[in-house]
């Protein structure tokens, strides 16, 4: 089988168990078979969606691979720059918010679940994807099977943005105003009405 159809089939099976066990339903089922509070549901979803992106990359990184692209040297200053600026607003996304409830290490909230309005959230509601997307293609040099990846993984966080907005909008009211006045992916820096 063609390694870009092995990598865009390995990336929807991540896709869609990634997503399964988000989704409210499976949660809870979950939750109550295994009689879990919901802190420490996260806690299981975190740890096996890791050992599933360990999986999903070390499946495609076996495959055979072949020369992508490399941009004009003269450019590879920026890409890397770009790289750095993705992961510096990764790590910064990271960095803003609770970590231990994120992980799924305390309770969440009784009301409805947290939103981050600050650091990079203030900015654009998707700062940890957007670091990512800058990541995967500020690289001024791919194989095949990278580029294949990253255009199955920027489809996914695309989605994955677009189902955990509407999963915020059902979880908590107040995310209806925080995703009025800040950008889904492209900071307004010209206008910023808080």
């Amino acid at each position: 089988m063609n390694p870009a159809l092995q990598i865009w089939l390995a990336t929807l099976a991540f896709a869609v168990m990634h997503s399964a066990f988000a989704a409210e339903g499976i949660k809870a089922r979950v939750q109550q078979r295994l009689r879990l509070p919901p802190h420490r549901y996260r806690l299981l979803y975190v740890l096996f969606s890791l050992a599933l992106a360990g999986m999903w990359l070390g499946f495609v990184k076996s495959l055979p691979d072949a020369a992508g692209y490399r941009w004009p040297q003269g450019w590879h200053g920026l890409g890397r720059a770009v790289q750095i600026l993705g992961a510096g607003l990764f790590i910064w996304s990271l960095a803003v918010m609770d970590g231990r409830l994120f992980l799924g290490l305390k309770p969440w909230p009784e009301t409805a679940e947290p939103i981050v309005a600050r650091g990079p959230y203030a900015w654009v509601r998707h700062p940890l994807y957007l670091g990512a997307l800058l990541v995967l293609w500020g690289d001024p040099a791919k194989s095949r099977n990278e580029l294949h990846l990253a255009l199955a993984a920027s489809l996914y966080l695309f989605i994955g943005a677009w189902l955990e907005e509407r999963r915020m909008l059902r979880m908590n009211p107040a995310y209806r105003r925080y995703r009025a006045r800040t950008p889904m992916w492209i900071p307004r820096l010209w206008s910023r009405k808080r």
